[in-house]
């Protein structure tokens, strides 16, 4: 009998470091016990391998006498090998000897990684001669005294003969696991900082709090950015060790993790540098063509159609994901981050900083490409969350060019729309000077949300320097009137007025009229 204990390569710098994620391993058995047979199907560096040797240790560890262990990769063989073949030169035993352990009372836990080398390719057979194989599948579905068990571990594939590969028997939907269920849950992932983040001793309390924060939201618990973000600034604390200088600080440590998060250059942005290195990066987003870079640019303006075969494929190569809610939303911010660089490029920054918040919004008004806003609308601007989404993403650039790398500029989301709950649309640090702004169109909520300004409400928190609202209003001889009331009773707000077809853009203020593009409003 052939029972292994698990080395987790994935998951452990050293071989005492290893999370062992009980949790899932033992929900997971449970399922197998039950229904026989469990497929996992994710994009690389989602912790499969990692997960197929936890399974077998978990099932060593139980210590059944009768438990038996036969886990091999379809890699591990030559290129012409068979499935039976290839069971003899991983696992010392042959097919036969296997069935007839089971037919015997005992109960075999096949774990097979890399399955996707075992499916047939449009109408041929199976590859690797793998029939038997899936004839022992079918048979343990139809079969409820069988004592087999079936946990094979696909990778998605972004080479185009992927799509013409099928898996032989019809597996139910609810024994299809996915990327969701690979990814570490937020206690795991604080477990993974705790043993294996070097430089973890100098982070406690509210410090690793939010370092713990802002590795999730770079992350998404996706175990290869999880892996590869810590690796990075493991390298970081043994280069410190090497040159006999002082380990970064906690201060430094989470502030690598925020540059990680921002859409645009930093001096050390060795982080996100590493994630974009990342095979699931290099196999997924680098493979699309321009057109599927232009359904994944709308995705960012939050104009998504569930039912493009485009968004498909991006949630099948774990760009996208959908969530429980059924949203569709990008994997991390580390893939946002990515797909955004590509849309846009790279922010080059401005050398001087501007001197108050209106220098700032006459500069990123000024700045504001209208001919892409145009393009993003195509469609129309009775779309309210995709004329919102494109405002947002024109001004984040806009802001970002017209300020120093050495600026923060913060946004809410990218794809969301003005006025996230709890959470201001931008704010932009300057020194120690910290600036707030919020989105409003047609003048929606103009009261309430400059009332989050005030000193005991919303935004107080944030200590802000100064702040304005920002008022984009499509042109109408009615709305003239209006606009003039409102900028006489809201000294913060400024006016956004434009056309339907931006020939005419005007930014407005209690005391002053800026003529951005073309001929004045009436």
């Amino acid at each position: 009998m052939n029972q292994r204990n698990a080395d987790v390569r994935e998951l452990s710098v050293d071989g005492e470091k290893v999370l062992y994620r009980e949790a899932l391993t033992t929900r997971l058995i449970d399922l197998l016990d039950r229904r026989g047979v469990v497929l996992f199907s994710s994009p690389p560096m989602t912790g499969k391998t990692a997960l197929a040797e936890l399974v077998c240790r978990a099932v060593v560890k139980r210590n059944h006498s009768k438990d038996v262990v036969v886990s091999f990769s379809v890699l591990g063989g030559s290129k012409n090998d068979d499935f039976k073949s290839l069971i003899k030169e991983n696992c010392g035993v042959s097919y036969d000897d296997v069935l007839g352990w089971a037919s015997q009372g005992s109960t075999v836990y096949f774990v097979v990684d890399e399955a996707q080398l075992l499916y047939r390719k449009g109408d041929a057979d199976p590859q690797k001669y793998s029939t038997p194989f899936w004839e022992m599948v079918q048979e343990t579905f139809s079969n409820p005294a069988c004592n087999i068990r079936v946990l094979m571990l696909a990778t998605y594939g972004a080479h185009p003969d992927y799509d013409l590969l099928s898996i032989p028997v019809d597996i139910p939907q609810e024994l299809r696991l996915g990327v969701e269920e690979l990814n570490f849950t937020p206690d795991e992932m604080k477990e993974y900082v705790d043993k294996l983040f070097l430089g973890r001793a100098c982070l406690q309390g509210d410090d690793l709090e939010k370092f713990q924060s802002c590795l999730w939201r770079l992350t998404g618990g996706h175990i290869g950015y999880c892996v590869t973000a810590i690796g990075s600034l493991n390298e970081k604390f043994k280069s410190s060790r090497r040159s006999g200088s002082l380990p970064p600080s906690a201060e430094t440590w989470i502030r690598l993790m925020e540059q990680a998060l921002k859409h645009e250059n930093h001096e050390d942005d060795s982080v996100f540098e590493a994630l974009n290195r990342l095979i699931a990066v290099r196999e997924g987003v680098k493979t699309l063509d321009s057109k599927e870079f232009e359904v994944l640019g709308r995705v960012l303006d939050g104009n998504v159609d569930r039912s493009d075969v485009v968004v498909k494929k991006c949630i099948r190569l774990g760009i996208l994901v959908k969530t429980v809610e059924g949203k569709i939303e990008f994997s991390s911010a580390a893939m946002r981050r990515f797909v955004l660089t590509r849309c846009i490029g790279r922010i080059q920054r401005a050398q001087d900083r501007p001197s108050t918040l209106q220098v700032l919004m006459l500069r990123a008004f000024s700045a504001i490409n209208y001919d892409n806003f145009l393009f993003t609308i195509r469609e129309g601007l009775s779309s309210v969350d995709l004329v919102e989404s494109a405002w947002i993403r024109e001004f984040y650039i806009a802001v970002s060019c017209c300020t120093p790398s050495g600026i923060s500029v913060s946004a809410a989301d990218f794809g969301a729309n003005f006025g996230s709950p709890g959470c201001i649309d931008f704010a932009v640090q300057c020194g120690d000077e910290i600036w707030g702004i919020e989105l409003l169109r047609q003048s929606g909520d103009l009261e309430e949300r400059n009332r989050c300004f005030a000193a005991d409400d919303t935004y107080s928190s944030l200590q802000l320097s100064d702040y304005c609202l920002i008022d984009f209003r499509l042109d109408s001889a009615e709305d003239r009137e209006l606009i003039a009331i409102d900028l006489a009773k809201y000294d913060k707000l400024f006016v956004v007025s434009y056309d339907a077809e931006m020939s005419s853009v005007q930014l407005r203020n209690g005391a002053s009229t800026w003529n951005l593009r073309g001929l004045r409003f009436a």
